[in-house]
């Protein structure tokens, strides 16, 4: 008996039907625990693993004499528990993506069309992923960063000729270095299907009062929380500067991370400055048609209940306020928020930093 959906299958159900094989979403629906904790315990989950694993492989005693600060400062160890760890913030970064996607959604549900607010497109948009084909290429993208990021690091390709290369420790880096990346690569997608989605319920499906823009604000908040998840993944991998390595692959990171940043960031305010910037011209035209006498001229206005009595000098006085309206749906406090986030990464490497210099000491 064939599994998939049937054709008369409610859309909500068939949208559902679709990730029901997604392992992040199993992992985070079967528990009750919120998105943060799931990660907490699968961080300290393939934590335990990774040791089972050392030991298994007779790197125990290694493990002992390093210490847990020679484990922050040896490469080879930190590298692994750092990648270990990123995978799990990965895997709950997409979550708190897709979460983020449905409540803004949600709030946004007073501004958007009839059609558009319906439980379909709330499911479409909860699940933020693009088609299999664009989902695997990014994902394939992604795993060229495994072996980039070793090249920016040893700088030597004949290295990883080597038969003394493949210990415990570099088998382990490379292996969860790609299942990593593979993440990250749904990660990504998850994140650019998100910005285009909400920039496509701003241009076609938003309802624009120019006497209240404040229902707008989350085309803004939506950008602001996927923008977060890759600044907080730049900020954990600079834990990694302890070693002058890994800089250049920070670099990289570090650009591609904003470059995702900025533009899911700025893409639903686009569509949003697109769509306020069509109804102010749309408001202004009715106005000037008004002054100059025509009747009817402001059916479809705010001020159209009241037409008969609007004079001149309030139709002048109304054109320079539709005109002084903001394009952009976000204030100052949002903009700080803002940058306070971009911080993010060069507090961690300031902290970082002084962790080296306070663990170095203490090893002296």
């Amino acid at each position: 008996m064939s599994s998939n959906p049937a054709p008369d299958t409610p859309p909500v159900r068939r949208a559902t039907a679709r990730v029901a094989g997604s392992l992040g979403d199993r992992l985070f629906t079967a528990t009750p625990l919120p998105p943060f904790a799931v990660g907490a315990l699968l961080a300290a989950a393939l934590l335990a693993a990774l040791v089972i694993a050392a030991f298994a492989a007779g790197r125990g005693e290694a493990i002992r004499e390093l210490g847990p600060a020679g484990l922050y400062l040896d490469r080879d160890a930190r590298t692994v528990v750092l990648l270990v760890v990123l995978l799990a913030y990965v895997v709950t970064a997409r979550r708190y993506v897709a979460m983020g996607a449905r409540a803004a959604f949600d709030a946004l549900a007073p501004v958007l069309d009839a059609s558009a607010a319906t439980p379909a497109e709330r499911e479409r948009v909860s699940h933020p992923e693009s088609a299999s084909s664009v989902r695997r290429r990014r994902m394939a993208g992604a795993l060229l960063v495994v072996p980039l990021v070793a090249l920016a690091i040893d700088r030597d390709p004949g290295f990883y000729l080597r038969r003394d290369y493949w210990s415990f420790e570099h088998l382990t880096q490379w292996i969860s270095g790609f299942v990593l990346c593979a993440n990250l690569g749904l990660l990504a997608d998850a994140s650019i299907v998100c910005a285009q989605r909400f920039d496509a319920l701003a241009r076609r499906r938003a309802r624009v009062d120019l006497l209240d823009l404040d229902g707008l604000g989350p085309f803004a908040w939506v950008g602001m929380r996927i923008a977060l998840v890759w600044l907080l993944l730049v900020a954990i991998f600079a834990l990694n500067l302890v070693d002058v390595g890994y800089w250049v692959s920070f670099a990289g990171l570090g650009v591609a991370s904003l470059a995702i940043a900025g533009a899911t960031f700025v893409r639903p305010l686009l569509g949003v400055r697109e769509r306020v910037r069509r109804e102010k011209q749309a408001e202004l035209a009715r106005v000037s048609r008004a002054l100059r006498g025509e009747l009817h001229a402001l059916d479809g206005s705010p001020l159209a209940a009241r037409a008969s009595a609007v004079s001149v000098a309030d139709l002048l006085a109304y054109r320079t306020f539709v005109a002084e309206r903001p394009e952009w749906p976000f204030d100052a406090p949002t903009l700080l928020r803002l940058l306070a986030y971009v911080a993010i990464p060069v507090g961690s490497w300031v902290g970082g930093a002084f962790v080296e210099r306070l663990l170095a000491a203490t090893l002296e």
